[in-house]
């Protein structure tokens, strides 16, 4: 993944977690499929939980070891109290926290739904069906979902990052 400065450490202030498809995480409890993005703090992969007959998704973020305890001081108690299974934001979906070690040091990790296709796969099937763009409800329905929730966070004086 040239993208990601990989090879800057902690110490650079980066530090990101090398994972490579079919790695396990948490001790064999999510198996990564693919990557879905990175960001200056983090990069969030695809994994799947065999859980009995069916296989479960999630979006697996792993913070870079830089701020992996930062993150786990302030964002993680967030996601424990507000957005947690059962409470009334939805999206992101947490379901747990973990930590995972590579070469530069331990990682936070957390596991989150996983809300279906990329962005940018939905675009091209668009555009591949001849459309050049997608519907107006599509878009619609995405933004109210977004924005509600962007509304709910900002009313807990959680701000988007």
């Amino acid at each position: 993944f040239p993208e990601e400065p990989l090879n800057l450490s902690a110490a650079d202030g980066f530090g990101y977690f090398p994972a490579e498809i079919n790695q396990t995480l948490n001790g064999g409890d999510y198996t990564i499929l693919r990557k879905l993005g990175w960001g200056p703090r983090s990069s969030t992969w695809l994994a799947k939980e065999a859980d009995g007959d069916r296989t479960l998704h999630f979006a697996v973020q792993a913070f870079t070891v830089a701020t992996s305890k930062e993150v786990e001081a302030r964002v993680l108690p967030i996601f424990q109290t507000k957005l947690s299974a059962g409470n009334w934001i939805l999206f992101p979906y947490f379901y747990e926290s973990f930590w995972e070690k590579s070469v530069h040091g331990e990682h936070l990790c957390l596991a989150l739904g996983a809300y279906g296709l990329p962005f940018s796969d939905v675009l091209r099937d668009a555009a591949n069906g001849g459309r050049a763009g997608l519907s107006v409800h599509v878009v619609q329905y995405t933004s109210s979902c977004l924005l509600q929730t962007l509304t709910r966070l900002h009313d807990i004086k959680v701000m988007h990052g």
